[in-house]
C-alpha cells in the first residue's frame, strides 16, 4: 500500500522555498548599494565605498586618536600594482 503525501506539506515547502528565493534576490540587489573598488579605481569617486587592497607598511598611528591610523594600499593583483593610495582610518 502506497502512502499519499500531504498536499499541505508541499504548499508549506514551496512557500518557504519562494520566501528564501526572494530573500536571496533582495540581498543580492540591496547589497550592491556600497561600491567595492580597488585602490587604482578610486580616482573621481566620492562618498561611502569599500576598498580592498594590499596594506603597505609602515602602519603608523592609532585609529582612535585624532591623527588616525595611517598606511598605504595597493591593488592585490593586476597591472596597477604600482598605484599607491594613502589611507587615514578612524574607528
Amino acid at each position: 500500500m502506497q502512502r499519499r503525501g500531504n498536499p499541505v506539506r508541499l504548499v508549506i515547502a514551496l512557500s518557504v522555498a519562494a520566501a528564501l528565493a526572494v530573500f536571496l534576490l533582495y540581498t543580492s540587489f540591496a547589497g550592491g548599494a556600497t561600491p567595492s573598488l580597488k585602490p587604482s579605481q578610486l580616482a573621481g569617486h566620492r562618498g561611502k565605498l569599500s576598498v580592498s587592497g594590499y596594506v603597505l607598511g609602515p602602519v603608523k598611528g592609532d585609529p582612535h586618536a585624532a591623527g588616525g591610523l595611517r598606511f598605504k594600499l595597493r591593488d592585490i593583483d593586476g597591472p596597477h600594482q604600482s598605484v599607491r593610495v594613502p589611507v587615514v582610518f578612524h574607528g
